[in-house]
């Protein structure tokens, strides 16, 4: 099963910097959002580092990742392949608390992750602070970081809640935080048509993602999703960086569909 992909990016309203960084490569089924925090300094070079140990790090794993899929028995591989992603962050977190540590102009940088490796018919999710992935099959919407049924069917809270609460403006758990790091999990399988949405803090905590995500159908091209989440997002924030990233799963060979209007840091096409 292959994806196309497609994501927007905007530093957001009155910033003069975009925080957000995420890389897509499509032949090798992965993708990662980072999100620099914005209660310190270097938030976005933490966010870059991130992208780019993790990137490498499951280049170098790639053969080994397929190699267990092969495996006769369904499911046996899994628990390698969750070592294999929980190394790749721990990698990336070590690295960055490490320069944080020893440049004081750089003291406590750090970043959420939501990082996405497809092998075979399943989805492995990584994620870290914050930030959400969601799933969209047919008509309903599955938030994959914290396995809550989001549709307009069901009875919920509202993605902009907490931050009306005020308790989502601050990462409580970050790439480079602290020397240790604890990773949230999730393997989901797969089906052709399946359309997985990645979004940084700046759309999750101000947007209904759920109800933006089901309001576009699926004969509409995948891409409206992110535009559609960004623009609102810009609407409602207060000055937050605005990501989205969009796949859709098909039958046809993997191809990066593109890039919607960026503003303040390198993305996919400067990344691959």
């Amino acid at each position: 099963m292959n994806f196309q992909a497609y994501g927007r990016s905007d530093f957001g309203r009155g910033r003069a910097a975009n925080r957000d960084r995420y890389f897509v490569d499509p032949t090798r089924h992965f993708a990662i959002l980072c999100g620099g925090s914005d209660h310190t300094c270097g938030g976005e070079v933490a966010a870059d580092m991130a992208v780019h140990i993790v990137r490498d790090a499951l280049r170098e794993m790639r053969p080994l990742l397929h190699e267990l899929y092969d495996q006769p028995l369904e499911g046996c591989y899994f628990e390698e392949i969750e070592r294999l992603l929980r190394g790749a962050i721990a990698r990336a977190n070590e690295t960055i608390y490490e320069r944080g540590r020893r440049n004081p102009e750089l003291a406590a940088m750090c970043s959420s992750l939501i990082a996405l490796q497809i092998v075979g018919r399943h989805a492995f999710l990584t994620h870290v602070g914050g930030g959400h992935g969601f799933l969209a099959r047919g008509s309903g919407t599955l938030r994959l970081t914290d396995g809550r049924t989001l549709s307009p069917a069901f009875p919920r809270v509202s993605d902009g809640e907490a931050h009306m609460l005020g308790v989502s403006s601050v990462l409580r758990r970050a790439v480079g935080q602290s020397p240790g790091i604890d990773v949230d999990f999730r393997v989901v399988e797969l089906e052709h048509g399946d359309r997985l949405v990645l979004c940084s803090d700046g759309i999750s905590d101000f947007c209904d993602v759920a109800s933006v995500v089901g309001s576009v159908p699926n004969s509409a091209p995948f891409a409206a999703i992110a535009e559609r989440l960004v623009e609102l997002a810009l609407e409602r924030s207060d000055g937050h960086s605005v990501t989205a990233l969009v796949i859709e799963l098909r039958d046809e060979a993997a191809i990066l569909v593109g890039s919607g209007r960026h503003r303040g840091g390198p993305y996919a096409s400067d990344l691959i």
